[in-house]
């Protein structure tokens, strides 16, 4: 669990906000440092050119097959786990693209 300790008195009913990293971090370095997937990341795209020294090279590499990922998405309740499999969908389909 985490805990925020404001720094200045914060009015009844004001908006807190809390900001994860610099906002160019990837949906994978965001599950990875904080436990959780954004449904919609715009730096996605550059991660999904593949590259880097963490990348997996091909689908060969995964322990799950994107019919399998698919499968689980289907059946799971949770929303979190939903965009997880969306973003592990996402990233075996940028292989045959």
């Amino acid at each position: 669990w985490f805990a925020l300790r404001a720094k200045f008195p914060i009015k009844e009913g004001k908006e807190i906000i809390i900001s994860y990293g610099t906002g160019v971090e990837s949906s994978v370095e965001l599950l990875v440092n904080h436990g959780f997937v954004p449904s919609e990341n715009k730096a996605d795209a550059y991660m999904l050119k593949r590259g880097g020294d963490d990348s997996i090279e091909n689908l060969k590499d995964w322990q799950t097959t994107l019919e399998e990922d698919l499968d689980l998405l289907e059946s799971t309740e949770s929303e979190n786990m939903k965009d997880v499999l969306r973003l592990r969908t996402k990233l075996k389909r940028s292989y045959v693209n």
